[in-house]
């Protein structure tokens, strides 16, 4: 049945039942409980049968308007970076179709809760892209701004793992970090914000690796035990006698 033929069955029926109850009082008492308890379970489980139709097709629409927002964002920004800054069509096309396709495989991947390789293909392949448009965009060679895709990596890595495990580990923070933090450091002699070349850098500079290493580890630890602290609290409110009553 569809949706409203299900929810006009159920009304019928519901109204059928109402008429029947002056013959209902000749029956037996038995007999009168056990039609009305057939007669409830038939209204409410078309009821439910409607309104898990109509959510259903609610979200098949929800998706399909997000899945169509992203497509015109896309379409709207290359054509005007081909209107306005006279960029080839050729050249913005390609990043703006991976953001698109990313975006929406990011999102299905999450509301679907699919395996958590989708979720970090899906958000590398829409941030690459979205890098790749913004320097086509500045007129920036690909060898100044490649690390930017590390930090793009650690971003996608954080839902990523979230998405395996349901929760935000300790772990998860410090390798999302270190990508993010790599990625930004190379940023530096990528750009040339820094006089000092890389090699020449790393020669005198080496024993900060020791030290930033250290750093990010303590972080990791405080907030381990930040979460275990929180966790035994939960236990011991959830074990205490009326722990879990306001």
């Amino acid at each position: 049945l569809g949706d409203e033929q299900a929810v006009m069955v159920a009304h019928i029926v519901a109204q059928s039942a109402k008429r029947a109850s002056v013959g209902e009082r000749s029956m037996p008492d038995y007999t009168m409980r056990s039609f009305a308890l057939a007669r409830n379970r038939f209204v409410d489980t078309l009821e439910t049968e409607a309104r898990v139709g109509m959510d259903r097709r609610n979200t098949r629409t929800y998706n399909c308007i997000f899945a169509l927002a992203v497509v015109m964002l896309a379409l709207g920004t290359g054509s005007l970076a081909v209107t306005t800054k006279g960029i080839a069509a050729e050249r913005v096309a390609p990043p703006l179709a991976f953001f698109a396709v990313g975006s929406i495989v990011s999102y299905f991947a999450v509301i679907g809760r699919w395996k958590a390789k989708y979720v970090f293909i899906g958000m590398m392949l829409g941030l690459g892209a979205l890098i790749r448009f913004v320097f086509i965009m500045l007129g920036v060679s690909p060898i100044d701004y490649w690390p930017l895709f590390a930090v793009a990596a650690g971003v996608a890595l954080m839902p990523a793992n979230y998405a395996r495990r349901g929760r935000i580990r300790p772990s998860s923070i410090v390798i999302s970090s270190s990508f993010v933090l790599m990625g930004l450091f190379l940023s530096i002699f990528s750009f040339g914000f820094s006089t000092t070349s890389f090699k020449t850098f790393i020669a005198r500079w080496w024993p900060l690796l020791f030290i930033a290493s250290g750093v990010v580890l303590l972080i990791a630890w405080g907030i381990q035990r930040l979460l275990s602290r929180a966790e035994e609290r939960g236990e011991a409110r959830g074990a205490s006698p009326g722990g879990g009553e306001p």
